[in-house]
């Protein structure tokens, strides 16, 4: 190739194949920072097993919390709430009942400034003061979760990660009670949590921290999923794919590989939390 070379059709569909192979083969090495997010799952009362993605249960990065204006009783489908500000047709809405479930459906229309319809009557009656979440868009598949929390208002309580065997090897899963474990499994479509003991109510939320995919290239007008100090190992990692389709000498390789390697560690060694570390002695 030369300056001023125009790649053909097929050279940008194969480099395009070969930089979205690159980038979630990064995933591997457990993406930094930028690529945690923090979401909420909603949990259902004697439910332990969650999907989590984009058809899966309800869990997003972002929700807006209100309650029952005007008690509404089973069936209803027009509903009087504190606010209905942000609230928008197709939204997700979760409606807490008084026989302590949440009745979810998605917001037909907004009336005004406190009056939604829904699309599916209430399951059963729901009183003054009942919380009532919505939100628009449900969360992809999380590639790992790191850390879990049970909230109820302002106060937070761990959870605790068990293992695969850990979890199999509990012996009555459907304990009710309040979550102190979690087991997550990736799967491949949709992610699976596994909450232990089972929510016996619905007055948590379960907020995490999760590791997301990288967004894929679809055209070449995208822009990439990385903060700017990737760009260079982006680069450099792409070149070193396609370098033995170009016929680029073995010697030339090994250089390209030995620059994607050094700016792929100052990029990792960057994008690091910055803790202070703890060392006591273990006394027993």
């Amino acid at each position: 190739m030369h300056d001023g070379y125009t790649p053909s059709a097929y050279e940008m569909a194969n480099a395009s194949e070969s930089l979205n192979i690159m980038l979630k083969g990064l995933q591997s090495d457990g993406l930094q920072l930028w690529a945690q997010k923090r979401a909420t799952l909603f949990p259902e009362k004697n439910e332990e097993e969650y999907s989590l993605g984009t058809s899966g249960d309800h869990a997003t990065t972002s929700y807006t919390e209100t309650a029952i204006k005007t008690a509404a009783a089973a069936s209803a489908t027009t509903i009087d709430v504190d606010s209905t500000t942000g609230m928008a047709a197709a939204d997700y809405i979760g409606i807490v009942l008084d026989d302590d479930t949440l009745h979810w459906t998605t917001v037909s229309s907004v009336t005004d400034s406190d009056t939604v319809v829904i699309a599916s009557g209430l399951a059963s009656a729901a009183a003054v003061d009942n919380k009532v979440y919505f939100y628009r868009t449900k969360i992809s598949r999380p590639l790992r979760i790191t850390e879990i929390v049970r909230r109820n208002g302002n106060s937070d309580t761990p959870i605790n990660r068990m293992s695969r065997e850990e979890y199999f090897r509990l012996g009555n899963k459907q304990v009710s009670g309040t979550p102190n474990q979690f087991y997550y499994d990736p799967q491949l479509d949709s992610g699976v949590l596994y909450l232990y003991p089972k929510p016996s109510n619905v007055d948590d939320t379960i907020v995490f921290i999760y590791h997301r995919p990288c967004e894929a290239f679809d055209a070449s007008t995208d822009t990439p999923d990385f903060p700017q100090e990737w760009y260079q190992p982006v680069k450099f990692g792409l070149a070193v794919m396609l370098a033995p389709e170009y016929g680029v000498s073995l010697k030339v390789r090994q250089d390209l590989k030995q620059d994607y390697m050094l700016y792929k560690r100052e990029a990792m060694n960057f994008d690091r939390e910055e803790a202070h570390t703890y060392i006591q002695p273990d006394i027993r």
